[in-house]
């Protein structure tokens, strides 16, 4: 189990030499290498994203030691991203089986309220303590553009313009699901504590704490109840007045409210460009039935607010939608479509959105 875990071998086989002799059992460890390079491509259209498409390769087995190297690019209209991956699998020997990882990306973005372009290296050590589980160290190191910001979306001069952060964060992942891409039962947990100083040689200085948790439930013979909470709350320190707009919750969209557009909840600007929050809450609940030839149909309940502390006018806000899904798996990736209605609908606000999706969202 130890050998085949390391994802080097295709097949890992013990044979018994002779019958046992005195508590010494002789055998032959017979492996099967895997293919070490491997290449991918995809391609997909989401309403919030619009067409998208990726390719990526990655060899397994550098030296001859085990280690991988990875390099994927991802774009879409909104979106672009580039990244290149090293990991070492056992960063303080196989005793302790912590893998380390450098990390090089660049991200250009389209957000609703601004545009950003990132380029940052994370160094991280990673420890699997289950099949699908697993806790992580990151110590990350940006250059942060924020442009093209919507005049009523500046709260703060951290809110346009360049500044490096340097922060360091935690990482836990809980996955207890019995098929991650299908899953009918289980629970999966997640969480993250993030800290930006300037003794870091931040420009920035903030805290963010995230979590979320969702669990899967059987009922009525083959259908499946899903519910699914997640918060988070971010705060400026020291001498930064507010958290930079890239760093606040957005909430809204496909993701997360479905009877809304991307990013449209929370706080607005005179204009009514969104700002995001320094905090926020997001709960779904849904009801998965599968139909016949790979159909699957969904009704759902969303709730989410993003709000600000101790502002009245930008209070916690709790938003509504509730509505009906149709999924279908294809060998390019599922097939999603989604309507969604606000249940406390507000003048000047459309009664519903419609979220389609072709292909896996990267």
């Amino acid at each position: 189990k130890a050998v085949f875990g390391t994802g080097l071998y295709r097949t890992v086989r013990l044979h018994q030499v002779k019958r046992p002799d005195e508590g010494v059992v002789d055998l032959i460890v017979e492996v099967e290498e895997t293919l070490f390079f491997e290449f991918e491509f995809g391609a997909g259209y989401g309403t919030d994203t619009g067409v998208r498409g990726f390719v990526g390769a990655k060899h397994r087995n550098l030296d001859g030691k085990g280690r991988s190297f990875s390099a994927r690019v991802s774009a879409s209209q909104k979106e672009q991203n580039y990244l290149a991956d090293l990991r070492e699998p056992w960063v303080f020997g196989n005793r302790w089986k912590w893998e380390g990882g450098v990390t090089a990306f660049h991200q250009e973005a389209e957000r609703e309220s601004f545009s950003l372009r990132k380029t940052s290296v994370v160094t991280s050590i990673n420890k699997t303590i289950f099949r699908r589980s697993s806790v992580s160290l990151q110590y990350e190191l940006s250059r942060d553009d924020a442009f093209d910001v919507a005049p009523d979306a500046v709260l703060s001069p951290e809110d346009q313009g360049s500044a490096t952060i340097s922060a360091v964060r935690g990482l836990f992942v809980l996955d207890f699901r019995d098929d991650p891409f299908n899953p009918k039962r289980g629970s999966f947990n997640s969480g993250s504590v993030e800290f930006a100083s300037s003794f870091l040689g931040s420009e920035v200085d903030y805290y963010k704490v995230t979590g979320q948790s969702s669990w899967y439930f059987p009922v009525f013979r083959r259908n499946t109840f899903v519910v699914s909470g997640r918060a988070g709350i971010v705060r400026p320190l020291g001498s930064t007045i507010e958290v930079p707009i890239q760093k606040r919750f957005f909430l809204g969209g496909r993701t997360t409210v479905r009877g809304f557009k991307e990013e449209s909840l929370g706080p607005r600007g005179a204009d009514g460009t969104p700002t995001g929050g320094d905090y926020m809450v997001n709960g779904n609940a849904e009801l998965r039935v599968p139909l016949q030839y790979g159909f699957i149909v969904a009704v759902f309940l969303d709730a989410g607010s993003v709000w600000f502390p101790r502002d009245p006018e930008n209070g916690f806000d709790l938003r509504e939608s509730a509505g009906l899904g149709v999924r279908y798996v294809t060998p390019i990736g599922p097939i999603s479509l989604d309507y969604g209605w606000k249940l406390d609908r507000r003048e000047g606000e459309s009664p519903s959105e419609w979220h389609f999706t072709i292909g896996a969202v990267f």
